[in-house]
């Protein structure tokens, strides 16, 4: 199964929720796509709490990952947000979320976001929650 990780899935693994922890221990089943922007959520969050220095050792140790990508904003990706962002109307950071899920060929986006609730209405995304 390959995920795209939301910012949310971030914060249920900083709570150390355990399905969370389990998801990402299983790389023989899974791969995970995490789009750049979702750092910027992080890092901003991480700022404000005064742990940037933990975000920067789990940024270190998702680098290291053999099944996991960290995906930046290309040209193909941006124009693809900007399709989804005007055509349903949602914030352009989760529409570049969205993107990166599509072109990356993902099977489930892993948020609590409501914004995603239209894409998954119109069968653009799987969005999965606990």
């Amino acid at each position: 199964m390959r995920y795209c990780l939301d910012t949310w899935f971030f914060i249920k693994l900083s709570e150390s929720d355990p399905k969370a922890i389990k998801l990402i221990k299983d790389t023989k089943k899974n791969s995970f796509v995490i789009p750049s922007v979702t750092i910027l959520e992080l890092t901003r969050s991480a700022i404000r709490k005064g742990k940037l220095k933990d975000l920067d050792d789990l940024i270190s140790s998702l680098m290291k990952g053999k099944n996991i990508k960290i995906v930046d904003c290309d040209v193909k990706i941006a124009k693809k947000a900007g399709e989804i962002s005007t055509s349903y109307n949602i914030p352009s950071i989760d529409s570049i979320i969205a993107s990166t899920y599509i072109i990356h060929n993902c099977n489930k986006l892993l948020s609590e976001d409501s914004h995603f609730n239209k894409l998954q209405k119109n069968k653009l995304i799987k969005k999965q929650s606990w």
